[in-house]
């Protein structure tokens, strides 16, 4: 998949660090979309339509095994994009 923002920065003009960059962002932004987005609780019904208090967000549903490996590929990417980050400032 990398490959493929690869190919789309090249042909766009950039080069390998803007596709790495742009990749882990979005990564990062779908990540932390579904983490954050409401879901509904267990004991949610609804007459007509759900109120605000029928959902929550959607990490507070998830396992601690689950969560804390979503934290863990997050903090990843997060120090991969750093790391690209301070590789590409360093030569100037």
């Amino acid at each position: 998949m990398r490959n493929g923002y690869r190919a789309t920065s090249k042909a766009l003009g950039y080069g390998d660090y803007e596709a790495d960059i742009f990749y882990n962002v979005f990564d990062l932004s779908l990540s932390g979309a579904s983490l954050l987005k409401p879901a509904l609780k267990e004991d949610s019904w609804k007459l007509f339509h759900y109120i605000k208090s029928d959902f929550i967000t959607s990490w507070k549903k998830m396992d601690r095994v689950s969560f804390m490996s979503e934290i863990f590929f997050d903090g990843m990417a997060f120090y991969s994009t750093y790391d690209l980050y301070e590789e590409e400032n360093k030569s100037e």
